[in-house]
């Protein structure tokens, strides 16, 4: 019957064929030809296959259908685990300068963005009224010498009181201290950069009137860069001064080891959270203040854990299991479902406390498409795509 069938669907092809080649031989009568054509080869080729199952089916031998999947083998590592915060990034040496003293300003000699080296004079006040009192002081000062030399020299010869000689010592001294007093005054005038960096800001001009206190320059060196955040308290013990914490910065696509250099000692009452700072090194002066920062503190060191895809992970009434590759007959591939105790999870990995051991193999691409018993096909990872 089987065999009659398929003389009959070769004998119907080779009359369709017959019958197109007397037809129109324009270019549409053509295309329409090969529509029909495709359509019935389309479906005998389906008869075909329901046909050749058939046989395969009469002969005793069954066709095995395997899932096609990719292996995972289990390997013991040691699984690291991090609490994920967002910091600031800022300037260890970040300074704003401000005047001691008022005046009119008489020099700017900086402009924003230029290094200044330590010591460098910034912006001058103008001093002309404590030059004219420095000049008087020396006047005085000059004569209070004369004199208190000329009574030293007679009181060593017991001539004249000890009085006149004191008091000469206390005049020339006086206004010593009265020279020395106006020139640190006089020194104040100029404000000098106090390390060497680079100018982000002047906040004064020339002819602009300075007060005590006024911002006048900001200094800020970048070689040595922090970062700030602020963590939970309930991670209190899991972050010391002098351990190591990653940086990432989004915005540079980098990721720094950092040290801890100060862990606060109280707790914010209003969010339940404690600072810790962290040196950054900085020698390309890459890094900026006020950069975003997540910061990555570890939380959990587990070593000889086995940590798997935490999707690898399904869960049924009766717990979570995973899909393991077994042995089955005639030298087959099974899929076989074992039941897990699950820790924690971190960046897409869960770590397996029971159920699984190393070097066991994992169904891994394909594990929604298998069920427990299901025979496999084990296709090899194509790298690069």
């Amino acid at each position: 019957m089987i065999k009659k069938t398929l003389t009959i669907a070769v004998l119907f092809l080779t009359l369709v064929m017959i019958s197109c080649s007397s037809e129109d031989t324009s270019l549409k009568g053509k295309k329409e030809s090969a529509k029909k054509i495709s359509a019935e080869i389309k479906k005998l080729q389906s008869e075909l296959d329901s046909l050749t199952i058939q046989i395969k089916d009469l002969e005793g031998v069954k066709e095995i259908r395997k899932t096609h999947v990719t292996e995972l083998v289990v390997k013991e590592e040691t699984f690291n685990a991090y609490v994920e915060l967002q910091g600031t990034s800022k300037a260890e040496n970040n300074i704003n300068l401000t005047t001691d003293m008022g005046g009119l300003v008489t020099g700017v000699f900086v402009d924003e963005g230029k290094f200044v080296s330590k010591g460098q004079v910034l912006i001058k006040l103008d001093n002309s009224v404590m030059q004219s009192q420095l000049a008087e002081v020396n006047t005085s000062l000059s004569l209070a010498k004369d004199v208190y030399e000329k009574r030293k020299r007679l009181w060593e010869q017991n001539i004249g009181s000890e009085i006149e000689y004191l008091q000469a010592k206390n005049t020339y001294n006086s206004v010593l201290d009265r020279k020395q007093t106006l020139m640190v005054s006089m020194g104040k005038a100029n404000i000098k950069a106090p390390i060497s960096g680079v100018v982000d800001k002047v906040f004064l001009k020339v002819g602009e009137l300075a007060a005590p206190g006024m911002p006048a320059v900001n200094v800020i060196n970048l070689g040595n860069m922090e970062v700030e955040v602020s963590v939970p308290e309930t991670y209190l013990g899991k972050v010391k001064i002098g351990s190591t914490i990653k940086v990432e910065f989004p915005t540079l696509n980098k990721e720094i080891d950092a040290k801890v250099k100060s862990v606060s000692q109280s707790i914010n009452s209003n969010n339940r959270t404690f600072n810790v700072v962290a040196s950054i090194p900085n020698k390309d002066g890459e890094l900026k203040p006020n950069l975003l920062a997540k910061v990555k503190i570890q939380n959990e060191e587990i070593k000889n854990a086995i940590a798997i895809p935490a999707n690898l992970v399904q869960k049924s009434p009766q717990g979570f299991y995973v899909y393991t590759i077994d042995s089955a007959a005639n030298g087959n591939l099974q899929a076989k479902e074992v039941f897990v105790k699950v820790g924690i999870t971190y960046n897409g990995k869960i770590v397996i406390t029971e159920g699984l051991t190393n070097g066991q193999k994992l169904v891994f691409a394909g594990f929604r498409d298998v069920l427990n018993g299901d025979l496999l096909e084990i296709e090899e990872v194509k790298k690069g795509i």
